[in-house]
Parts: structure tokens; C-alpha cells; sequence
């Protein structure tokens, strides 16, 4: 059946887990790379968009940071539109997720934040998608360790579209619009900025190499064992 101008495109949704893990971000993928028509959700859970990647030691004993800048490339690259809703914080991986979205709704308490560097990490895959969201300047500000964006700041900066209390009727209210228009026609602009706008092959092995050597760091892996312990990352000695 074809869609009317009145109709809400198709719709897949992902849901994402407060913390990610790597088999995750490979599930989320392939789910992406499946998406050809309508439009693509990320939402979270109860209150959580996504609060980063699992952190505790034994999940980043096998690091595959690969895997999560495919998923940054395939949400850019997808041949529909993306939509990101936020409904409370969405940290480290979480706010990458959203800044590679086409369209970011959010809540009034959502709130976007980059907080690897307190845990001995660098946020270098999500540093490129914020970047062209914020702009350098802010982006690295924020993974200097800035305050969380609250949703305000974040629509004033431009991570964020639209701030609704009722998010589910804002997101309504977008994808009647977008079934509007031409599916082709989408599809090749999204092909077309992914192709000549995007984070370079160089970058991302370097940054993999960064991620890398910061996880296999003994400082690095303190902080992460205190955090996991439910105590500060930092030593308060």
C-alpha cells in the first residue's frame, strides 16, 4: 500500500539499554544497515536515553571500539531518516548515538554529556558526530569535562531539535512530515553527505589506537574499578 501525504511513514524502532556492550552495538547494526524505508527511532528506557558503554573492567577487556563507529557511520549513511528521542541523560556513547541522528527530540530532563575523560577514557569515536553537531569548540569542551548539556542548552546549541515534554507526540508530529517526502530523494542527500562529510578512515584507526591504549592503561583501569566499586572514578586519597 502506498502512503498518502497524511500518513506517518513506517517506523523501526531500537531500544537501547542504559549500557551498552559491544554485542549490542553489533545487534544495533545490523539493524541500521536493514533499515530501508520510513524512518528509524532510538529511544531509551525509563527515564535513560543510554548512559555510555558498559565500564566495568571485564567488559572492556576486549575492547571493539570498530564496532561502534560502524554503527555512528551506518545511523549517518542510512537511507532513512533517523531519529533520536531523548528522555533523560544520554552520556558518552549515548550522546554519539544521538548527534549522528538526522532529528534529535528531547525531553526536559534530558541531558547530554561526554564523561570519559574522569574515567580515564577519551570519547574519540563520538568526537566526530559532536563536532559537526556543536562545532569543534564546544565539542571539546564538552569531552574537556563540561557539565552535561541540558536540554535547553542543547536545542540553543544545536544537538538537540526540538525540546517536548511529550516526546512521543512530538516525534508523531515529525514523521508526518517526513512521510511527505520522496524516499529517493532522501536517501540520496543522506548518501550524498555521508560520502563527502564524513570521519575520515585515518581518524578512526587512530582514534581505535587512542581507546585502545587508554583502556589498557593502569590508571585507567583504577578508575574504572572504583567506579565499579560505586565509588568515584578519581582517587580522593
Amino acid at each position: 500500500m502506498e502512503l498518502t501525504a497524511h500518513e506517518p511513514a513506517p517506523d523501526v524502532r531500537i531500544t537501547l539499554p542504559p549500557r551498552l556492550s559491544w554485542e549490542e552495538i553489533a545487534a544495533m547494526h545490523e539493524r541500521v544497515l536493514a533499515a530501508r524505508r520510513g524512518t528509524l527511532t532510538f529511544e531509551g528506557t525509563a527515564g535513560v536515553f543510554c548512559e555510555g558503554g558498559a565500564l566495568d573492567p571485564a567488559a572492556t577487556a576486549d575492547p571493539r571500539p570498530e564496532l561502534f563507529a560502524a554503527l555512528l557511520r551506518a545511523i549517518e549513511a542510512a537511507p532513512v531518516v533517523v531519529l533520536a528521542v531523548v528522555d533523560g541523560p544520554a552520556l558518552g556513547a549515548g550522546a554519539g548515538i544521538a548527534a549522528a541522528a538526522d532529528v534529535v527530540i528531547a525531553t526536559p530532563r534530558a541531558r547530554f554529556g561526554l564523561p570519559e575523560t574522569v574515567m580515564g577514557l577519551v570519547p574519540a569515536m563520538v568526537f566526530p558526530v559532536l563536532a559537526r553537531r556543536l562545532g569543534v569548540a564546544r565539542a571539546r569542551r564538552l569531552a574537556l569535562g563540561a557539565a552535561p548539556l541540558t536540554a535547553e542548552e542543547a536545542l540553543a546549541q544545536g544537538l538537540a531539535d526540538e525540546v517536548d515534554p511529550d516526546a512521543e507526540a512530538a516525534a508523531a508530529r515529525v514523521r508526518r512530515r517526513l512521510a511527505r517526502q520522496d524516499p529517493d530523494a532522501v536517501a540520496a542527500l543522506k548518501q550524498l553527505i555521508a560520502r563527502h562529510f564524513a570521519t575520515s578512515a585515518e581518524y578512526e584507526a587512530a582514534a581505535a589506537g587512542a581507546l585502545r591504549a587508554r583502556w589498557a592503561s593502569a590508571e585507567t583501569r583504577k578508575r574504572l574499578q572504583r567506579y565499579a566499586d560505586g565509588g568515584a572514578p578519581w582517587d580522593q586519597e
